[in-house]
């Protein structure tokens, strides 16, 4: 009986993990100007050069260098490009609303 609550216990935090990361992802999409769609790019590439390099018989390294080259790009992506500057399509740039908690009375 244990496990089975233990499983569900894991089961359930990794699926919140998964929600929020996705949902972070989306927000930092949206702040450069991005569709949601560019999800598949960043998570299912990865999944998808792995499934064709062994339905090919390729060497790994070939699968595992073309995943940290896409893996790479998003990091840049998500982490250390800046918002687009101004408004987009998705809202305002957060960086120019004035922010009620930064005022002093």
């Amino acid at each position: 009986m244990g496990s089975i609550a233990y499983v569900a216990i894991v089961g359930a935090a990794y699926l919140l993990l998964i929600y929020t990361s996705i949902a972070v992802a989306v927000k930092r999409l949206h702040d450069r100007d991005k569709s949601a769609w560019w999800l598949l790019v960043f998570y299912g590439a990865p999944l998808a050069v792995t499934a064709v390099a062994m339905a090919l018989r390729l060497d790994e390294m070939i699968s595992t260098i073309a995943t940290m080259l896409i893996m790479i790009w998003a990091f840049v992506e998500f982490g250390c490009l800046r918002g687009t500057a101004g408004p987009n399509k998705y809202g305002a740039d957060p960086l120019q609303e004035p922010q009620p908690w930064l005022r002093y009375h």
